[in-house]
């Protein structure tokens, strides 16, 4: 994991360990951890690559506009063949 991204883990982590408490159950703190593992997974593959995702998407969030090269969703799932 990046360490700009380690405060959205911990708020994601609080905020799955109080629902848990909230609920008796662990299935959101696992939701959360299993997606939080993808992520440090991606990062560690390619750390440049996960932080140029991150500022495309920080920026396509702040304009609203897709970057220039984005697909479409179903154009992305036709070039995966599902």
């Amino acid at each position: 994991m990046l360490p700009e991204e380690v405060g959205d883990f911990d708020a994601a982590y609080q905020q799955a360990l109080k629902l848990a408490s909230e609920t008796l159950s662990l299935e959101a703190l696992q939701d959360t951890l299993s997606s939080w593992r993808r992520i440090a997974q991606m990062t560690q593959a390619d750390p440049a690559g996960h932080r140029r995702m991150l500022a495309r998407a920080k920026e396509a969030q702040r304009t609203g506009q897709l970057p220039d090269d984005a697909v479409d969703w179903n154009q992305f799932r036709t070039e995966l063949g599902v």
